[in-house]
């Protein structure tokens, strides 16, 4: 039987751990982009909005299921005026789909790597997208 060594079996079991976790992304990201895909009308949806439902007022991503829809069928102009930042949300979702795929494929950590690279500067943009279309959608 051939020795393993202990640090070729804790890398195995890191590999493991890194492919499931870009398994569970490409799967969580993938679910969003099919059923924004596969639902053709989301009209008969009840509002769950909490924020919504106590204080008559949109929340910071009202809108963002029924613009999903519409960028799931191509339809971006429907998508604005649903939420005027879904093309970027669901951009961001079909990067973190590729790039889960990519993890869970290759085993490298890239989820990790790329997040490292532009949290600093991904954060604050997009807090300062999603309060700009959430602002919109309170002056509508």
């Amino acid at each position: 039987m051939p020795a393993v060594s202990a640090t070729a079996g804790a890398a195995d079991g890191m590999d493991d751990r890194v492919r499931r976790d870009g398994l569970c992304m490409a799967g969580f990201s993938g679910c969003i982009l099919a059923v924004s895909a596969v639902v053709r009308n989301t009209a008969w949806l009840p509002s769950a909005c909490l924020f919504r439902n106590l204080t008559g007022l949109p929340c910071p991503l009202c809108g963002a299921t029924r613009a999903f829809v519409c960028m799931g069928h191509g339809d971006l102009a429907g998508a604005v005026a649903h939420h005027a930042a879904a093309p970027l949300l669901f951009g961001l979702t079909a990067c973190l789909f590729a790039l889960g795929a990519a993890q869970a494929g290759t085993g490298r950590p890239l989820l990790a790597r790329v997040w490292g690279r532009v949290r600093r500067v991904a954060v604050p943009s997009l807090t300062g997208v999603i309060v700009a279309a959430w602002i919109a959608n309170l002056v509508r």
